[in-house]
């Protein structure tokens, strides 16, 4: 427990220091021995209906796109930083940080046909998702205030979210509803999916997953106060393995 609590205190402490230095992606394999809102710009139909370039296309096989919005115009709205770093072809980035400053938010994609959106409501939150090879998918969401997280008026704070994928066809979706929590997604391999849901404040939930076809899903809280500060730590190394967590009480 004492190296779990070591690692929390690093990841937060971090979180709110980016603008000092780049975020790195922590390993979720140092969490061993531990004890919705839809992204709508990710549907096939979005996905179809989405004009990648509306000016005339440049020469050569470039057609990567990337979407930013940082803030709608408020004074709570200033210091957020966004990285989005693409090669290859066919990928698409969606980074939205509204309605709080300080947050950072990074998206690297190396491959072919990658997508990966960010959608964030409140401050001082970190999201880092980084994908590489073919047909990937990775969503976050930080309190999206119209979705049905509790107390959905309030915006998240000082939560982070990271996500990796390497491989083809893996799906990976974090939803996170309170504050200063931790998620963290590890995919290895081909046609994995990974889901974590947070209703909590100050809980943590890592998975890694190495070979093809696992699943894994962790639903922490329901926004109660007794919800808070809950840990979960799922690793499968294999192939068509399957794990779910859900815990509404501590």
């Amino acid at each position: 427990m004492k190296k779990l609590h070591i690692l929390v205190a690093a990841l937060l402490v971090s979180g709110s220091a980016f603008a000092q230095a780049p975020q790195a992606f922590t390993a979720v394999n140092a969490c061993v021995g531990c004890p919705a809102v839809t992204l709508t710009e990710l549907t096939p139909t979005a996905i179809a209906n989405l004009q990648l370039n509306p000016n005339s296309m440049p020469t050569g096989s470039i057609d990567n796109c990337s979407i930013v919005q940082q803030g709608d115009g408020r004074a709570m709205d200033d210091n957020n930083r966004a990285v989005v770093d693409q090669s290859g072809t066919g990928n698409m980035a969606i980074l939205r940080q509204q309605e709080g400053g300080t947050n950072y938010g990074r998206q690297d994609q190396s491959g072919t046909a990658n997508r990966a959106a960010a959608q964030v409501y409140g401050s001082n939150n970190t999201t880092l998702q980084l994908q590489t090879g073919t047909g990937n998918v990775a969503t976050i969401n930080v309190d999206d205030v119209v979705g049905a997280g509790p107390a959905a008026a309030d915006n998240g704070d000082g939560n982070w979210a990271q996500q990796r994928q390497n491989g083809s066809a893996n799906r990976a979706k974090i939803d996170q509803y309170g504050d200063f929590n931790v998620a963290s997604q590890d995919q290895n391999g081909a046609g994995n999916y990974g889901q974590i849901r947070q209703e909590s404040d100050r809980s943590q939930a890592e998975q890694l997953q190495v070979g093809d076809s696992n699943v894994a899903f962790t639903d922490q809280g329901r926004g109660r106060a007794l919800d808070n500060g809950q840990r979960s730590c799922i690793e499968q190394r294999g192939d068509g393995n399957s794990a779910i967590v859900r815990q509404d009480v501590r």
